[in-house]
C-alpha cells in the first residue's frame, strides 16, 4: 500500500510531505531549521504558511529577525561577553544561543511509513570544540503526522565524566495574515489556569534576579515592548506546559506542547508581523555572572548517557 508521506532528501534543504493532507514542511541543513511550514486551509481551499519569513510567497525582510525556528544549543540566550567558565574550563559562543544554529548537521536516518521523519546529528568537531570544548552528539528529529510537526532533541554524552549544557527551540510564528484579515495585536496567547513564575531581565538580556509568581488562566497580556525585552515564564508543573496561540479574528493558531521543557520564553520585535514562543531548558546568564554549570536550568549529563526533549506543534484550524 502506498504512503501519503514523502521524504525529499536535497543538498541543502530537505522536505517532510504529507500528500493526501496537503502539508509540508521544509528544513534547511545549516542549522537543522525548519524554515517553512505549511498546512492546508479547507475553508479557504489554500495551504497556510505558519512560520515567519517564509519566502515562498512573502520577500525576505529588510531588517530584524530573519530566521524561523532556531535550534539553540549548548546554551539559552547569551553568555555574559560571550564566555563562561566551568572550573578552570573556558566556554565561549558565537553570539545568542550558541553554535547548532550555525552548524551544519548530517541526516542520519529518515522514513516515511505512518508518518514522514527525518533524523539530523551534529557532533563534536574541531569547529565545536573551538567554543564547547566536549564531546557530545545532538540528533533533532522532525516528525510530520497528519498537519502536525513534531520536534525532538537528544543529546548524548560522549565523555567520560558529566557535561552541562541548556537546549532549546525558538519557533517564530507569523502574525501577518493579510488575506484573511487580523492584526498582530489580535492574537492571544492562552494558558491552562495555573501558577506561572517570570524571570525579568535588563536592556542586555541578562537575569535580574527579580522574579514574579502569577496566576494564569486563559489569554495572557503582553505589550510589544515586553515582548522585545523577551517574557520568561517558568513553569513547574508538567501538566501546564502547554499553549495556544490564537487569533480569534481569523480562528486560525497553533497548539504548542512541551511537556519536557520547564521554561517558555515568548519574544518579538515591536513592528514585526511575528511573535516566537520557545520551550527551552535554559536561561540567559544573570547580570551577576554564575559559573556554567550553576545556570538557571542546566542539564548535568552523566558519563556516556544521553537525554530527549519533545515538543509538538499542532495546528488550529477555523475553531
Amino acid at each position: 500500500m502506498m504512503s501519503d508521506y514523502f521524504v525529499e532528501i536535497g543538498d541543502k534543504f530537505d522536505k517532510l510531505i504529507n500528500k493526501k493532507g496537503n502539508c509540508q514542511v521544509v528544513i534547511k541543513r545549516l542549522g537543522a531549521e525548519v524554515i517553512s511550514y505549511r498546512v492546508w486551509d479547507k475553508n479557504n481551499q489554500r495551504t497556510l504558511p505558519l512560520l515567519w519569513n517564509d519566502n515562498n510567497d512573502y520577500p525576505p525582510p529588510k531588517g530584524g529577525w530573519k530566521n524561523h525556528a532556531t535550534v539553540l544549543f549548548p546554551h539559552v540566550g547569551g553568555l555574559k561577553n560571550n564566555e563562561s567558565w566551568l572550573g578552570d574550563i573556558k566556554i565561549t559562543s558565537p553570539g545568542n544561543h550558541g553554535f547548532a544554529r550555525h552548524s551544519t548537521f548530517k541526516v542520519v536516518d529518515s522514513g516515511d511509513n505512518n508518518s514522514a521523519y527525518i533524523r539530523y546529528r551534529l557532533k563534536a568537531n574541531e569547529e565545536t570544540m573551538r567554543y564547547y570544548p566536549f564531546n557530545f552528539g545532538l540528533d533533532v528529529i522532525y516528525s510530520l503526522r497528519g498537519n502536525e510537526l513534531s520536534a525532538e532533541f537528544e543529546v548524548i554524552n560522549m565523555e567520560k565524566k558529566d557535561i552541562f549544557f541548556s537546549i532549546g527551540w525558538h519557533p517564530g510564528f507569523s502574525t501577518a495574515s493579510p488575506d484573511l484579515g487580523g492584526k498582530k495585536e489580535d492574537w492571544q496567547i492562552i494558558f491552562q489556569k495555573g501558577r506561572y513564575r517570570r524571570y525579568f531581565n535588563n536592556a542586555e538580556c541578562r537575569l535580574t534576579g527579580e522574579t514574579k509568581d502569577l496566576n494564569i488562566a486563559g489569554s495572557f497580556g503582553w505589550t510589544e515592548e515586553e515582548l522585545e525585552g523577551t517574557i520568561m515564564l517558568e513553569i513547574e508543573k508538567r501538566e501546564l506546559r502547554t499553549c495556544k496561540f490564537y487569533n480569534p479574528k481569523i480562528k486560525r493558531g497553533v497548539k504548542i506542547d512541551f511537556e519536557d521543557f520547564p521554561f517558555l520564553a515568548i519574544w518579538s520585535e515591536v513592528g514585526r508581523e511575528f511573535i516566537c514562543l520557545e520551550p527551552c531548558q535554559g536561561l540567559d546568564d544573570h547580570e551577576i555572572q554564575e559559573s556554567f554549570d550553576r545556570k538557571g536550568g542546566i542539564v548535568r549529563l552523566g558519563a556516556l548517557a544521553s537525554k530527549k526533549w519533545q515538543a509538538v506543534i499542532r495546528p488550529l484550524m477555523g475553531l
